[in-house]
């Protein structure tokens, strides 16, 4: 709308439509200074609001990640619960880069970084990193938490929580047990568990938890129901058909399918 013509514009020379620009660059028309502040802090409490959701985010990548790797015996955290810390971390440091928040990305991604690793030791996407051989048969260990217990020696009868995972598909988890209902109960050295499971076993206190990597020649054999074992029908048939998938196995993929990630939580070293 334009200004109307007042006795000043027409004594100064200048038409109302010169006058209204004039004021409008001199800050004197009224609302235009009041709306661009409030425009600008409206983008400062969105932007201050982001920041604080992505710090939040980002601890809770941290916490999360510090608490499944605080205590494993409480419970053998399946796969999920292993890249969860890392995705909150992820995003939130993400979040933070995006708003700018560069200085405060290197205190935060440490310790998250850190945390997320400790979850994911023994990460199954190819690497061996943290293993140690045992005997001469390629199994392969790593001890989360030591027992203090009794050890589990041959001839003696052990109660165990598993979580089982394929090396490969993405780290399949095919089965786990963490409940005394559905425990694992065997006399080591009676052959009805798989080989790298009665061999891996063997030293450990209880009370500690072992992650073994165990070769196809001592895990799942065709032909043979060997513990631990998926607790459905249809999820011991799927597992057969992965480990032993003729085609995959006559194109060399047959040491990367069959090899499995064991997580043994020794739950009870039953006295003689």
């Amino acid at each position: 709308t334009e200004a109307p013509a007042t006795a000043s514009h027409i004594a100064a020379g200048r038409s109302p439509r010169r006058a209204r620009i004039c004021r409008i660059h001199s800050g004197g028309v009224a609302g235009v200074g009041p709306r661009r502040r409030h425009l600008g802090l409206r983008v400062l409490r969105r932007t201050c609001t982001l920041a604080v959701v992505a710090v939040a985010v980002g601890l809770a990548g941290w916490t999360a990640g510090a608490a499944s790797s605080a205590d494993p015996a409480a419970a053998i955290p399946p796969p999920t619960a292993v890249s969860l810390p890392r995705r909150l971390a992820a995003f939130g440091m993400a979040a933070l880069s995006l708003l700018g928040a560069g200085p405060l990305v290197p205190l935060l991604a440490a310790p998250a970084a850190i945390a997320a690793d400790a979850a994911a030791a023994g990460d199954v996407d190819g690497a061996r990193g943290g293993f140690l051989p045992l005997g001469d048969g390629g199994l392969r260990f790593q001890d989360l938490r030591p027992g203090i217990g009794p050890v589990a020696e041959p001839g003696r009868v052990v109660r165990v929580f598993w979580s089982g995972r394929l090396f490969a598909k993405q780290g399949w988890s095919y089965g786990r047990c963490n409940d005394p209902e559905c425990e694992l109960r065997f006399r080591i050295g009676d052959g009805t568990t798989i080989p790298g499971l009665d061999e891996g076993i063997r030293g450990l206190r209880e009370g500690g938890i072992r992650r073994l990597m165990i070769p196809p020649a001592l895990a799942y054999q065709e032909g043979k129901e060997l513990q631990p074992m998926p607790d459905t029908e249809a999820g011991r048939a799927r597992l057969y058909r992965t480990v032993f998938n003729p085609t995959r196995i006559a194109n060399g993929e047959g040491d990367t399918l069959g090899t499995i990630i064991l997580d043994i939580s020794l739950r009870r070293v039953v006295p003689p």
